[in-house]
């Protein structure tokens, strides 16, 4: 999914953050496709598993941290299924969002 420049700041106000920090206006030299944002190709999954080992963290201890299973993690860094809303807002906090 890819957002465009128009919609960026309700994009902002829904998630309580920017999600493309190092995205600004549209370079005019650039060969980025007028009206669209560039997203990283890393997946929630990949964000949260990469955290998780920059703290050293098990599976089942990150789990604890965010109040899931540690299948239920397992899944997300698998990218087998998607945390729910709520679950989003502690993954949020937990990347230092």
């Amino acid at each position: 999914m890819y957002p465009t420049w128009q919609h960026h700041p309700r994009l902002i106000e829904y998630l309580g953050y920017d999600p493309f920090p190092a995205c600004g206006p549209r370079d005019p030299y650039s060969n980025e496709t007028l009206g669209v944002a560039s997203l990283s190709s890393a997946t929630l999954g990949e964000h949260i598993r990469m955290r998780r080992l920059e703290m050293k963290m098990t599976v089942k201890k990150c789990a604890q941290i965010l109040k899931v299973d540690a299948k239920t993690m397992h899944g997300w860094e698998k990218h087998r299924h998607q945390p729910s809303a709520s679950q989003k807002e502690r993954i949020i906090v937990f990347l230092g969002r």
